[in-house]
Formats: structure tokens, C-alpha cells, sequence
């Protein structure tokens, strides 16, 4: 602090009584909070839409790469193989696997940069494999017919189903909510308080006002009655 704040105004101050917090709190932190918010908005600025970022920890990397052997070892194809970065922190590459179908047994969420993929006969098989999971939170469907889309909005089992457009970046105006074991069945963002609360109604009548106050026959309140 000494050497970015004028020694000549910490000395006075101490002079005029102010302590050492006083100091930082009346002196330096206006001084250095321009800087502090230049520094905040260009560390924004520089982590704004990234395109990749690490997994949280070891055990994530282990889990990731067990994952992809397993499911190689299941009878998937390994199209593009994910790795360990050489690099500081826990990055790691993306995966590619290719499955023969998709079957809840062998169903697992894995947070990680790991895709599978598989062929379907028809749109039919296609529904039927993406609800085999017990999880469900976006699905995503690619198609320029209305028809084929109205059939997979009313057949996919997720919180959020899109038309040509990806399961990433869901606005949190949408009443967005996983089902399964994804969520908790129950909408989220802006319309979270529908889902959460419940309406109350209350009549409220002042105890001194109760003489007046007309009650049904054969009933008495009486004002002394309540403390």
C-alpha cells in the first residue's frame, strides 16, 4: 500500500487521529477501487465465451477416463479419444464414442467433454433411445419438417426440448427443469415461484373491532376476550 498510496497522506492522516483501518477504509480504498473494478471488468472481458475450460479436479479426469473405457469396453467405437493435457490444471480433450444403442443399464452422467453417438433406424428408435436414461434435462432435435418435430416434442422425456437449436445456453426465462434424476420435476427460472409457493388468503379483524363486527348467529365475540 506504502509504495502505490503517497506516504505524505498516510502521515497526515495518522496525524489527524485516524487509525490503520480508518486509513485503508477513508483513504486507500477509494484510491484503489477505480483500479480494482478496471481489473474485475478485464478479467471478464478476458474469460467472456470461452471456448474450453478445465474439469473441477483429478477425481473428474479419473472418472472421465474410466468412463471412456468402459464404454470402449462395452463394444464402443472410439471415433476421436480423450486425453490428459499436458498442461497446468485438470484439462483434458474431447471424446467421441460410437454405440451400437443406447440402454438405460448402461446409462451414466458423466461431467465431462465425453459424446456418444449412434444410428438410428427411424424417428421412432431414435425417441426410444434418447428416454432410455435416467436423467433428462435438454434434448435437442435438428429437422426442417414441422411434423417430424411436433412427433419428437411430444415423445422426448427431458425439461427442455429444442428445435434446430442446441441443449446449451437455455434462457432462464424458459420454465427450464430437468426431469428424471436431473431435476426435481419442476420448472425453473422465471417460473420457479409458481412451482415453490402456494397462495394464502387471510381475513384480519382487530380485536377492539370484533363488537362490531358481524359474526354468524348464535356466536359472541367480545373485545376482553382477547389479550
Amino acid at each position: 500500500v506504502t509504495s502505490a498510496i503517497p506516504r505524505d497522506l498516510i502521515e497526515a492522516a495518522r496525524m489527524d487521529g485516524c487509525g490503520e483501518f480508518g486509513i485503508f477504509l477513508r483513504i486507500v480504498w477509494p484510491l484503489i477501487t477505480p483500479a480494482l473494478g478496471t481489473l474485475g471488468l478485464i478479467t471478464f472481458i478476458s474469460s467472456w465465451n470461452n471456448f474450453m475450460g478445465p474439469l473441477v479436479d483429478q477425481h473428474s479426469v479419473n472418472a472421465f477416463l474410466d468412463r471412456q473405457t468402459n464404454i470402449r469396453n462395452g463394444g464402443g467405437r472410439v471415433l476421436l479419444e480423450g486425453v490428459r493435457m499436458d498442461q497446468p490444471g485438470f484439462f483434458v480433450t474431447p471424446s467421441l464414442i460410437e454405440v451400437a444403442r443406447f440402454e438405460k443399464a448402461s446409462d451414466a452422467e458423466t461431467f465431462a467433454p465425453l459424446v456418444q453417438v449412434s444410428v438410428v433406424d427411424d424417428v421412432l428408435d431414435a425417441i426410444a433411445q434418447a428416454n432410455a436414461t435416467d436423467f433428462g434435462l435438454a434434448a435437442a432435435v435438428f429437422t426442417n419438417e414441422d411434423s417430424l418435430w411436433r412427433e419428437c416434442l411430444q415423445g422426448l422425456r427431458a425439461g427442455c426440448v429444442n428445435w434446430n437449436h442446441g441443449t446449451a445456453g437455455a434462457s432462464s426465462k424458459l420454465p427450464f427443469g430437468g426431469v428424471g434424476r436431473s431435476g426435481n420435476l419442476r420448472p425453473a427460472g422465471s417460473f420457479a415461484l409458481d412451482s415453490t409457493v402456494f397462495p394464502v388468503a387471510s381475513m384480519e379483524v382487530a380485536a377492539q373491532e370484533l363488537a362490531a363486527t358481524s359474526v354468524a348467529n348464535g356466536l359472541r365475540a367480545d373485545a376482553k376476550w382477547f389479550a
